[in-house]
């Protein structure tokens, strides 16, 4: 890496900051030809030792071999052209390469942070740790499967980063990213309806942020004003800030659909669909739901009691 560096730094100030993708006149040309020829090739040499050690860090057991073989070939291509003469041509493709891979260990280096950050806040015992588990609504013994999901959503976000660099860096005219963006906003119509991937995105968005604030005032309301009100009381608490949990899961799932431009109206359909499931297969599933809001009601059992079921 310090002598890829090296050579992206000697190139500059031979050449100037815009050597790889300004035009080359002729008399420039016939002055550098030989020199740049140089330069191109030892840059060439540094970039297939750097897409070495990124093989064998990245790709492991031979997975997404054809990556590196594009690579050795675009750097193959691009030192051909500029032995032909075709300097603008081995300009676009060792800048594309050059950026390409800046942009392709930035992203290695982001999702790997997001991994560790996941482990770490979810094994965290120092107070920072802590206070962003109970932000979260979440215990240690949870903080897999609900952070996977705050995971998956930035991975999403740095993946989406990545293609529009690579988008912009190997379609200079920007009719792909243009094409994208206009699906984007405007939407893909499928039969009748119009999927809008804004919208969507946009949904899931308020949804996840909703459901935070619901977990941040289920704690306010517990810790700031119930054990206040009912402090000897803690299956009463339990309940209402079970039932405060509900609500705000419920508002923030139709505020995502209205966001996602799902017609709210429409779910009535879908309630009957599910009242005939209820029927036949989910029976079991709503008769303990309903069950356990009996019980957050009526509490004939509470949170510290036991329970005596059999021999158990």
């Amino acid at each position: 890496m310090r002598f890829f560096t090296l050579i992206l730094i000697i190139s500059y100030i031979v050449f100037g900051p815009d050597w790889l993708s300004s035009n080359v006149s002729s008399a420039a040309a016939s002055e550098q030809s030989l020199m740049r020829i140089g330069i191109v090739g030892v840059l060439i040499v540094a970039l297939i030792l750097v897409l070495n050690a990124f093989s064998a860090s990245l790709l492991i057991d031979g997975q997404y071999r054809i990556l590196s073989l594009l690579g050795y070939s675009a750097l193959a291509i691009s030192f051909l052209a500029e032995l032909s003469g075709f300097h603008n041509l081995a300009s676009f493709i060792l800048s594309g390469f050059m950026i390409t891979l800046l942009a392709s260990y930035a992203l290695w280096s982001l999702l790997t942070l997001s991994v560790k950050t996941r482990n770490w806040i979810n094994t965290s015992t120092n107070m920072i740790g802590i206070k962003i588990r109970n932000f979260l609504s979440i215990t240690r013994d949870q903080g897999k499967s609900k952070l996977g999901i705050y995971q998956l959503f930035f991975d999403a976000l740095f993946w989406v980063g990545f293609l529009v660099i690579i988008f912009n860096i190997w379609d200079p005219t920007g009719t792909v990213l243009g094409t994208l963006s206009s699906y984007a906003r405007d939407g893909i119509p499928i039969g009748g309806i119009r999927i809008v991937p804004t919208n969507i995105i946009g949904g899931v968005i308020a949804f996840t942020v909703l459901l935070a604030i619901t977990g941040w005032i289920k704690r306010w309301i517990d810790k700031r004003w119930l054990r206040q009100i009912i402090s000897s009381d803690r299956g009463a608490r339990d309940a209402l800030v079970t039932i405060v949990g509900y609500t705000g899961f419920t508002i923030s799932l139709l505020v995502g659909l209205s966001i996602a431009g799902i017609n709210v109206t429409g779910l009535a359909v879908v309630a009957g669909a599910l009242s005939v499931g209820i029927g036949f297969g989910l029976q079991s599933i709503a008769n303990n739901f309903v069950s356990g809001i009996i019980l957050l009601f009526e509490r004939p059992i509470k949170a510290g009691d036991f329970v005596t079921v059999g021999d158990v």
